[in-house]
């Protein structure tokens, strides 16, 4: 999770979505466009005067993915039923585009949080078949 101190270099709002991880966290200045607004002349009771500036918000860039939704869906379920370690990466040889990234690993990654000597990673550090040895 980002913190309010590892915000990207931008204004930020009131909310505002902010890409937390993964590829909204790398390209959130480029996805997130500019606000737009009003700056507004008031008098001493706060009304409003006049307008002295509107500033229309600019949409931000777009991001197109090649991932294909069912190529990665096959490939996790794949990978789950032949009981295969893990990784799988499907690319258009033609294009270089990424379809699908999958990846299974044998056991639950929160035992090794925070880091310690626990029982349960004992018995994964002994293991045959263990896939981080």
């Amino acid at each position: 999770m980002m913190s309010w101190n590892s915000l990207p270099n931008r204004a930020t709002n009131g909310g505002d979505w902010i890409g937390k991880s993964g590829l909204e966290r790398l390209y959130d200045p480029s996805l997130h466009g500019q606000d737009g607004g009003f700056l507004i002349e008031v008098d001493a009771r706060g009304r409003q005067v006049r307008v002295i500036r509107h500033v229309l918000p600019q949409a931000g860039k777009d991001l197109v993915l090649t991932m294909d939704q069912k190529v990665q869906e096959l490939a996790e379920r794949e990978l789950n039923d032949t009981g295969h370690p893990g990784a799988a990466v499907v690319m258009n040889p033609e294009t270089g585009e990424l379809l699908a990234l999958a990846s299974a690993p044998g056991f639950d990654p929160n035992l090794f949080m925070p880091l310690g000597d626990s029982e349960e990673r004992q018995q994964f550090a002994f293991r045959s078949r263990s896939s981080f040895i």
